[in-house]
């Protein structure tokens, strides 16, 4: 064989090759494209999913992460916000079962292994914020996590992405499966191990009609003895009134917590600021992280974190604290980062 046929082969193999270079890199391109308007629809499905007014989520989840064994965790969640009203159910492996009902003022709670223990009936009154700052704590990808899996793609009209987490064994080559609807609402929601098999199942509709649950009368329900504190949050925001936490005792004093991190928390949020808190309505007296029988105390990580806590016994019932916004940064110099 002449070099020059040699040539004509060896150009013949690259021509090839640069044929199937080609290809994939389209092919890259496609995927690289597919992944990121899956990306984009499951952000928009998270933006959507907390813009929602009422929501019901169902869920089957073996908890690894808690428990550690193999127990399956049934639970269910209707909120309607514009009826004030909500209930969350739970049942562990089918036998154990406890409630939480929140009706307009009053919080419902049950929880027993057994409906015969007096002490696992209880009921509360709800913080004027409760529904008006209402934030959601429901099953979903955070946009960052969706963004950190890398690739998705599309299988069976389901978007599928690795999950990154390694520290639990059970969940090590899992895969999420998210299934949207036209219009971009979460649907079903799903973690399969790496043979396929469930590990959390969670499915979507934007209808709730929380009732009562069947088989209890709120007069069941005896009322814990609470004392309050009102917040007078400034600017447009007006008072609330918080109570204290029925389950948080210390001889005759009883605690509260008021605090945000993140979208999380029954207070108002302001874009930029964070709240100073006050004894007084003059904003002079600044209430510091080891006042009594107030507290407050900042943490400045990634998402900007704040509490108010306090102990009210009955000489203190109805304390009221005030607040001035300011931004992020002269709450930090004042308070520093720990």
């Amino acid at each position: 064989m002449t070099f020059k046929n040699n040539f004509k082969i060896f150009a013949l193999i690259l021509g090839c090759a640069a044929v199937f270079a080609a290809c994939s890199r389209e092919s890259n391109l496609d995927d690289d494209l597919i992944s990121k308007q899956i990306i984009e629809r499951i952000c928009e499905a998270n933006a959507k999913l907390f813009a929602e007014n009422e929501i019901t989520i169902t869920q089957s989840e073996i908890d690894y992460a808690i428990w550690g064994s193999t127990l399956w965790f049934e639970r269910k969640l209707e909120v309607n916000l514009s009826t004030k009203k909500s209930l969350a159910v739970q049942k562990i492996a089918g036998v154990f079962e406890d409630f939480r009902y929140y009706d307009e003022t009053t919080h419902y709670l049950f929880q027993s292994e057994t409906d015969t223990e007096p002490e696992s009936f209880i009921s509360s009154k709800i913080s004027t914020g409760y529904w008006k700052y209402y934030s959601w704590d429901l099953p979903y990808l955070q946009d960052s996590l969706v963004k950190d899996i890398g690739k998705w793609r599309e299988e069976n009209g389901q978007f599928v992405g690795d999950n990154p987490v390694t520290a639990i064994e059970a969940y090590l080559g899992s895969k999420y499966y998210v299934t949207l609807s036209e219009n971009n609402k979460y649907l079903k929601l799903e973690l399969k191990s790496a043979t396929g098999e469930s590990l959390a199942i969670y499915e979507y509709s934007y209808t709730a009609n929380p009732v009562f649950p069947a088989g209890y009368q709120p007069v069941q329900f005896p009322a814990a003895k609470q004392y309050s504190v009102h917040v007078n949050w400034g600017e447009t925001y007006n008072t609330d009134t918080y109570y204290t936490n029925y389950d948080w005792v210390e001889e005759n004093l009883k605690y509260f917590v008021i605090g945000r991190i993140g979208n999380w928390g029954e207070t108002p949020e302001v874009a930029g600021k964070m709240p100073l808190f006050y004894y007084d309505e003059a904003c002079t007296q600044l209430i510091l992280e080891d006042s009594k029988p107030v507290s407050v105390s900042y943490d400045y990580d990634e998402r900007y974190y704040w509490s108010l806590t306090g102990k009210l016994s009955s000489e203190t019932d109805g304390t009221t604290v005030y607040v001035r916004w300011e931004n992020e940064e002269t709450v930090y110099n004042q308070y520093g980062n720990d």
